[in-house]
């Protein structure tokens, strides 16, 4: 069963693309009025399919190296509060797999990736620390 029609998907791919967009050009890009526009647009964020509205940062124009690390957890709790206090950890994904966790970081230099894994060790039964090299973006749409 489809919780969402054509408009709301339309509405969302255009999101997707472009979340800054005006109510008012939403609405000349779907061909209905911005009141339609707002009254869908605020059932979809009520109905929690849309999260938030936020930023794609390009890390490495920053100067930061990304790295994913997969994480079995010993003291889940203890790595959880770690890995929250820390401002470098952009997403935490509970997954199923070998691993517990898995986490991408980012960092300036290999000390700081390696003082970070370090301050997990206690917790972790095994770290596994892959470097992303190269982003390839692929659109997604509903």
């Amino acid at each position: 069963m489809r919780i969402i029609d054509d408009l709301d998907s339309r509405l969302i791919n255009e999101l997707l693309n472009d979340s800054t967009l005006s109510l008012r050009e939403l609405a000349k890009r779907l061909s209905v009025s911005p009141v339609t526009v707002q009254n869908r647009l605020r059932k979809i964020i009520e109905s929690n399919i849309i999260n938030r509205f936020t930023l794609s940062l390009n890390f490495h124009s920053l100067g930061f190296n990304e790295a994913l690390l997969e994480i079995k957890a010993l003291e889940l709790s203890k790595l959880l509060e770690i890995l929250n206090s820390s401002n470098r950890v952009i997403s935490i994904e509970y997954i199923s797999s070998e691993f517990d966790l898995l986490v991408r970081f980012i960092y300036e230099n290999e000390d700081e990736l390696i003082s970070f894994i370090s301050s997990m060790n206690s917790y972790a039964k095994s770290i596994n620390k892959k470097i992303v090299l190269k982003k390839y973006s692929k659109g997604f749409e509903i």
